[in-house]
């Protein structure tokens, strides 16, 4: 008798659980997605290319391209008065024909360096 109520248990425990899985797994993927605080340029869709342009770097952190823009110019400043720095403090990018190129790998290393360092102003 117990060896039938234990076997019974795990059978019930057991579906329970791939009943939890399915509904939190059909739960996630219909889900809506959260507003938005500001309006971005929906039509540009951040792509898994290696290097990304401006306005796709700005979609990526949830900035409008003007703010990213003013973002990059109040650093640049910054950063022109400094012989050193650390290498995430600012947002990381390269120029080339005088267009700006932005790394999904350095800005996600920017991000966390931002979290982890920097204080409210």
């Amino acid at each position: 008798m117990n060896n039938k109520v234990l076997a019974g248990s795990a059978v019930l425990l057991s579906l329970s659980i791939v009943f939890a899985g399915w509904w939190v797994g059909h739960a996630i993927t219909v889900s809506a997605p959260a507003p938005q605080a500001e309006k971005k340029s929906e039509d540009i869709s951040v792509s898994d290319k290696g290097l990304w342009t401006e306005a796709e770097a700005a979609a990526y952190l949830g900035m409008t391209e003007e703010r990213f823009e003013q973002q990059l110019v109040n650093e640049t400043q910054e950063r022109s008065g400094l012989s050193t720095y650390e290498i995430y403090r600012f947002v990381p990018f390269f120029v080339r024909d005088n267009k700006k190129y932005f790394s999904k790998e350095q800005l996600d290393e920017w991000i966390e360096y931002n979290i982890m360092n920097r204080t409210v102003k």
